[in-house]
């Protein structure tokens, strides 16, 4: 099954009453810098998180990637997720577990697969966040433990644009600079 299949003809999104939690499936495609397409699919049902990860895993073994970048939004007092986020080369999921029925058991043993990398930044909150969910990752690597950006300052860490725009594109490290301080407050 196909995430696109899934949505149907409800314009690319879909709302179900599951008992007292409404189901939803957003997928949007974005024009990156560089002439990429990344598709972004955004739901809390289980089986749109199962269909993301087989067409990931599917993908990943046709290019032979092994990186998968992984991050979590949290409650305002930190203490559970909100929001797993999951990306491969081509594709992102913005899977909302908090307002799951349960968390995807495919998305668990996911995790688990030692043949995969998944990366972050900063991410010793959101291992600890994981494992309240029952979650754990089995290879995990942190960004910003990883790398650092030559001349960048006398920081012990740097941040995610100064690591993309050496990693990825310089166009990245200016792009903050980009949008006004007004947008930054949203």
């Amino acid at each position: 099954m196909s995430l696109a299949g899934s949505v149907g003809d409800l314009g690319g999104d879909r709302r179900v009453m599951s008992g007292l939690l409404a189901q939803f499936t957003q997928e949007h495609r974005f024009d990156c810098h560089g002439g990429r397409t990344i598709r972004t699919v955004y739901t809390n049902e289980i089986s749109v998180v199962d269909t993301w990860i087989q067409e990931s895993e599917a993908y990943m073994r046709a290019y032979e990637l092994v990186f998968i970048g992984i991050d979590l939004e949290y409650t305002p007092s930190h203490d559970s997720a909100i929001v797993i986020q999951l990306c491969d080369d081509s594709s992102y999921l913005v899977y909302q577990v908090f307002q799951s029925p349960r968390v995807s058991t495919s998305l668990r043993k996911f995790l688990l697969k030692e043949q995969y990398t998944f990366i972050g930044l900063s991410i010793w909150r959101d291992k600890e966040l994981l494992e309240l969910l029952g979650l754990r990752v089995t290879n995990y690597k942190d960004i910003q433990a990883e790398w650092a950006v030559p001349d960048a300052s006398n920081k012990p860490l740097n941040s995610l644009r100064e690591v993309s725009g050496l990693i990825i594109d310089e166009f990245y490290d200016k792009m903050k600079n980009l949008f006004d301080k007004e947008y930054h407050q949203h």
